[in-house]
């Protein structure tokens, strides 16, 4: 009964239902062109994407030993092939083998490397764009599963948009990477699309899909985990109110809401516990590269004296952890860079110097709305190879309109809008369904530039920044359709139609 009601709002107020065949045909077109699109930015004329950086080992050391012709970790001494191996260009081939133990993150984006290993083309070696590929006929396939689902001409078409955003080669790239970020997508994408099918078939499959889903996006990275929650909450909420009827599925989604809550909470815990140095570079970071830089010499001496490090380290400021002058790796301060030191420094900073704490914060949201480029060449492209076909419209746009305070501003202030008239007209529909998940998906951005700035400072901000740019980038799509959808209803009722 409850789902009937809901049908019933929909069509009142978001339009006609496409029949069954067209809505199909529908669906089999957007997914595919999805699935070409993505193809083409990764793998035309020949693979690319982002490089190393030194990230990459966290999840391919559990079954590779490095890219062929290079070491695992070469000599910084010898920069001609260290900056081949890391920074300059993409790798394809890796070896497949028994990995390097020690190395290894505990994140949820390993198994999203699954595909090119059990459907591996060529013994002794895991081919990464052929993993990529595989990955994204799976994100096309889910596409094409809940634009079916939907089947009304509004929710098709505005998830047809955010997929083909999505596609952006400067989005999508981290699909052709062992970057954490490769989960984040996939696990987002598929969590967004569940989420429509969700408001259409309010049941307990798509709600254990959709706790699954979202335990494995928050476990991709620890910087990630707290945001996923507040993303979702608004929707589950949504469902529990426009659907009194049914009890049971109340239930069910109370106990989903506490259960991915305190699964948040071990997550931080035990994806914290890292190896290597990456703790204590984030801790280094929002000091020396953070906070230092903004206080003056007497402040800043007396801050670090406050936590109990050598005044005289003031002079750190401004430096990165793996500058060779750093001093990251000295005694004592590399035993004190602990995550327990990390969160008595970002206490302190805010409470004890706010100005420059919210100073911070500031820079951090002028960087949101920046996609890192990440296509580079591949050692074997040829210097002839001129012409790349990229889809990346949507992240230059960013780079010259959508980005800053002023993206995030009017986000707020079109979803005030919308909530308004959802609210005078009391909606419980489509436009519900877009405001809803507009308003989650905008204070999980919101938070998660908190997170990024207070996790690792300004070192490396705009990668760190790439799920608040994937949140209100959704958020800014559902809020402007929403918008129109509402807006051309009004003005089809003012005409009598």
């Amino acid at each position: 009964m409850a789902e009937s009601q809901h049908t019933a709002a929909d069509e009142t107020s978001c339009g006609n239902t496409f029949s069954s065949g067209f809505s199909n045909l529908c669906a089999l077109i957007i997914a595919a062109f999805f699935v070409v699109i993505v193809s083409f930015n990764i793998l035309y004329p020949s693979p690319s994407g982002p490089p190393d950086n030194g990230d990459f080992n966290r999840i391919f050391a559990s079954f590779s030993s490095g890219p062929l012709g290079f070491e695992f970790w070469p000599a910084r001494e010898n920069q001609e092939v260290y900056q081949k191996r890391f920074f300059n260009f993409y790798h394809r081939f890796w070896r497949h083998d028994e990995g390097k133990k020690g190395f290894v993150h505990l994140t949820s984006s390993r198994p999203f490397f699954w595909p090119g290993r059990l459907l591996n083309l060529t013994p002794g070696t895991f081919d990464l764009a052929w993993n990529g590929f595989l990955l994204t006929l799976l994100a096309g396939y889910v596409l094409y599963l809940s634009l079916k689902t939907v089947s009304r001409s509004p929710p098709v078409l505005s998830l047809g948009i955010l997929a083909f955003i999505f596609a952006d080669a400067n989005i999508v790239g981290y699909l052709n990477s062992f970057y954490q970020e490769s989960g984040t997508f996939l696990s987002f994408l598929f969590l967004v699309c569940t989420l429509y099918m969700f408001w259409v078939r309010r049941n307990l499959s798509f709600l254990l899909i959709i706790l699954t889903l979202s335990l494995i996006l928050a476990g991709t990275k620890t910087a990630y985990t707290l945001s996923v929650l507040p993303a979702i909450f608004p929707i589950l909420a949504g469902v529990i109110l426009f659907t009194p009827k049914s009890l049971y599925l109340r239930r069910y989604i109370i106990s989903a809401v506490l259960l991915l809550l305190f699964a948040s909470v071990l997550f931080v815990k035990f994806l914290s516990l890292t190896p290597g140095n990456e703790r204590r570079a984030n801790c280094y970071h929002f000091i020396f590269s953070g906070a230092i830089p903004l206080l003056s010499p007497d402040t800043g001496k007396n801050f670090l004296y406050e936590l109990g490090l050598d005044p005289s380290l003031v002079r750190l400021g401004g430096k990165d952890a793996y500058q060779p002058d750093s001093e990251f790796e000295t005694e004592p301060l590399r035993l004190a860079l602990t995550t327990r030191f990390h969160l008595k420094a970002v206490v302190q900073l805010a409470f004890y110097h706010p100005a420059v704490f919210l100073e911070m914060v500031k820079f951090g949201f002028s960087k949101a709305g920046f996609y890192p480029r990440l296509q580079y060449p591949s050692l074997s492209d040829l210097p002839e190879i001129a012409f790349r076909f990229r889809w990346c419209l949507w992240s230059r746009l960013h780079d010259r309109f959508l980005h800053g305070i002023p993206y995030y501003t009017t986000v707020l202030f079109l979803t005030l809008i919308l909530g308004t008239l959802a609210w005078k007209r009391k909606d419980s529909g489509w436009p519900l369904f877009y405001l809803l998940a507009a308003t989650g998906f905008f204070l999980a951005s919101f938070l998660q530039v908190f997170i990024s700035v207070a996790g690792n400072g300004p070192a490396d901000i705009v990668k760190h920044l790439y799920f608040a740019n994937l949140l209100l980038d959704a958020a800014f799509v559902f809020i402007v359709y929403g918008l129109t959808l509402t807006l051309v209803t009004l003005w089809k009722e003012r005409e009598g139609r």
